[in-house]
């Protein structure tokens, strides 16, 4: 019995569209990157360590970010530009954000999710996204 719980467990963990919402309150250490091109999208969290960043104001991305919707899996952004940003979470594990540069919405790389925000918010958003990145080309 005991084996049969464990391979549901393993099972339902496993399949696609079963990773959770994530909780943007407890990630932290929030940077965006020189970075603002489609190649960006296909790099690996770990390959971010090689550009210029600059820390970005968690309290402020965690406000905007607590109110984004998760799209349904397996729905897709039509992407025109893209930013890349970057935090970690409460386990202290890096992750990789790609930012729409123009539709307010995001894709969180690890768990393979879009969230998008409310309309209300992306143009706050978007001007927040951009003189984080004149601080970073700045610098």
């Amino acid at each position: 019995m005991k084996q049969v719980i464990i391979f549901i467990l393993i099972i339902q963990t496993s399949l696609p569209g079963r990773t959770q919402e994530i909780d943007w309150a407890t990630t932290h250490n929030w940077k965006i990157y020189a970075l603002n091109n489609k190649e960006a999208y296909y790099y690996s969290a770990d390959t971010l360590m090689n550009f210029k960043s600059v820390r970005m104001n968690d309290s402020a991305v965690i406000s905007f970010l607590s109110n984004s919707v998760v799209w349904p899996s397996g729905k897709s952004g039509t992407w025109m530009g893209v930013y890349i940003a970057s935090y970690e979470n409460a386990d202290k594990q890096f992750r990789k954000v790609v930012l729409s540069s123009y539709g307010g919405f995001l894709f969180e790389s690890k768990s393979r999710r879009y969230y998008e925000l409310p309309r209300n918010l992306r143009q706050s958003w978007n001007d927040f996204i951009v003189e984080n990145l004149k601080n970073v080309f700045e610098e």
